[in-house]
């Protein structure tokens, strides 16, 4: 465990919620024990101020085995005193519905005006979030957050238009099938084809990756 970034982390948002509102988009992965190392070290008075969110999720029954908020709360994460959203709420009766309301609930917290953070993971493929190279996500302009099938999953993600709302953004990964994918973000590379690129139109961000 990174302790030096969950600290960096930390700091930043207890500064920010001192503040405001913050928003918390998580991604899952090998992002995720930095997520829940992150939110439980939060202070009540942080806790408070912060709601806490995911950038992807698998399709399916709330509480699915493979679900990315299953496998968090699995994981030792911690909500008590924060505001949460999940994907998955069973108010939709269908993937595209469950994509369109999860994304007009999203915007409305935009219309808020929080301090919007995200932490980050990044594939061997380039992919960031749920938006995999080449896919409905990476080419979406309008909506968002969509819904499409990827591999053995039906996959609900934001789009590119969304990292344009993010203040600050980390990116996480580690070990060597990631290095061409993290070496990539230092050239200029076309999004849809390499859509880890897209943490480039966030307010900030930062790479955090050791072999």
């Amino acid at each position: 465990m990174d302790e030096a970034l969950i600290q960096n982390i930390v700091t930043e948002i207890t500064e920010h919620a001192a503040l405001g509102g913050v928003l918390y988009l998580a991604s899952g992965g090998s992002s995720m024990p930095i997520t829940i190392a992150v939110i439980n070290s939060l202070a009540p008075e942080v806790r408070s101020k912060l709601t806490f969110t995911l950038t992807d999720e698998r399709y399916g029954k709330v509480g699915h085995a493979d679900s990315n908020w299953r496998m968090l709360l699995s994981g030792g994460l911690n909500l008590a005193g924060v505001t949460s959203l999940p994907v998955l709420s069973g108010a939709a009766p269908s993937i595209e519905a469950t994509a369109t309301l999860f994304g007009d609930r999203l915007m409305k917290l935009f219309e808020k005006k929080p301090y919007v953070f995200a932490l980050f993971g990044v594939g061997a493929d380039s992919h960031i979030a749920g938006i995999l190279p080449e896919s409905p996500a990476a080419k979406e302009e309008v909506a968002p957050v969509v819904a499409y099938h990827a591999g053995e999953y039906e996959r609900l993600t934001i789009t590119p238009q969304i990292f344009r709302k993010i203040d600050s953004a980390y990116v996480y990964a580690r070990g060597a099938s990631k290095q061409t994918a993290i070496e990539g973000l230092s050239a200029s590379l076309e999004y849809i084809s390499f859509p880890n690129q897209l943490v480039k139109w966030c307010g900030h961000y930062v790479v955090s990756f050791n072999l």
